[in-house]
Parts: C-alpha cells; structure tokens; sequence
C-alpha cells in the first residue's frame, strides 16, 4: 500500500503542469469565437443602430439594383475580435455576386467596435448583420435591437 501511495504521489506534480494555461497563438490553434458572452460586441457609434446606418450610408448600390433587377438584405457573418477589429466576413444568405462583394466591403470598412466581454476579458464574439440593396430609401427597422430573424442556411 504505501508504493501504490508513493507512485500516486509521484504522478501529482505532472497533473499540475499538465493543467497550465497555453494561448491559441502558442500552441497554432484558431482562438476560441464566441456566439454569445455576457457583454456583446457594441458599435461604439449608436450600437446596432449606428452600424445599420453605416452600412445604409456606405454602401454602393450595384447597377442591377439601380435597375430594379435585385432587390433585398444580404447577411454577413463577421468576427469582432478582441481588439474590436472587424475580421472574416463572410456571406452568411446572398443575393448576387455583386451585392455580395459589396456587402463583404461596406462590413470590412466598419470602425473598430467596441470588443465583447466573457467574465471581464475582452473576447472574439461572431456577429451577423443585413445590408439592405434597394433603390427605395433606407428605412431603419422598427426595432433594431431585436435582429434575431436572421435566416438559417
């Protein structure tokens, strides 16, 4: 009995070093994206609603919306990373090549956000939002806080 007890003890010090914390960067993984945190991602001019009237702002209507032929939302999955750096958008539901490399550039042009939070730590949080292409004015939708009608694929 006192051997087996000597070797479990023995084993201790490496379950110990073993549990040490390594960064994604030091071990080459991709770091941790988060779908939801306790404090998510803001846009620091007006929130949801300033980043809507951004995308309203900046983005470049295509010809064919010009002529009427497309007409619609296209959604855009990007990473706010830790740092409130937009990074890796892509097109989550499209309309056409067109208005899905503009959507992809308007996104890639928004200011840093402010980051989301998980227990006080800045994190990496994936966002989704719609860029409207229609020849008709932008109308801001009733409640923008609620943007959770976004499609599934």
């Amino acid at each position: 009995m006192p051997y087996y007890l000597a070797c479990c003890l023995s084993l201790l010090p490496f379950t110990v070093v073993a549990q040490r914390g390594t960064s994604a960067k030091a071990t080459g993984q991709k770091p941790v994206v988060y779908a939801w945190v306790q404090h998510m991602p803001t846009y620091p001019k007006g929130g949801k609603r300033g980043a809507l009237l951004y995308l309203a702002q900046h983005v470049r209507l295509p010809e064919e919306v010009k002529t009427g032929r497309v007409d619609g939302l296209v959604f855009v999955e990007f990473v706010v990373s830790e740092k409130g750096q937009v990074q890796a958008p892509r097109v989550q539901k499209g309309l056409s090549p067109a208005t899905n490399a503009e959507a992809l550039r308007v996104i890639q042009s928004l200011p840093n956000w402010l980051p989301g939070r998980e227990k006080e730590v800045p994190v990496a949080v994936s966002m989704t939002l719609p860029v409207t292409f229609s020849r008709e004015p932008y109308k801001l939708p009733k409640n923008v806080e609620d943007l959770s009608g976004i499609p599934e694929q």
